[in-house]
């Protein structure tokens, strides 16, 4: 199953499907013009329906994080999967990502 995300409820938006090197730049592409439709806002990303996610999805939500940070925004991150959880510890970015 391909990336999908789709804006659930105001200023939330929900993934679900793999996140890989594939799927990465439409997903990426995706999620930035839903975010700056409203930006300078409290986002919520919900997790909760990603089955598979490597490290590129580690680095689509800093990446997220910092263009909302660029529009006077913020990213929080509901249902991180475990796989991704590790990868930020490893990484060292566990903290950004109030992954504790």
């Amino acid at each position: 199953m391909r990336a999908q995300a789709w804006l659930s409820k105001r200023q939330e938006i929900s993934l679900a499907g793999e996140i890989d090197f594939d799927s990465a730049p439409a997903l990426d592409q995706l999620v930035q013009s839903l975010m700056r439709e409203a930006p300078g806002i409290h986002w919520k990303l919900n997790m909760d329906g990603v089955l598979k996610v490597n490290s590129v999805g580690l680095a689509l939500l800093l990446e997220w994080m910092h263009f909302l940070e660029q529009h006077q925004g913020s990213l929080e991150v509901l249902d991180i999967p475990c796989e991704l959880i590790d990868l930020a510890r490893v990484c060292g970015v566990d903290e950004i990502l109030s992954v504790l």
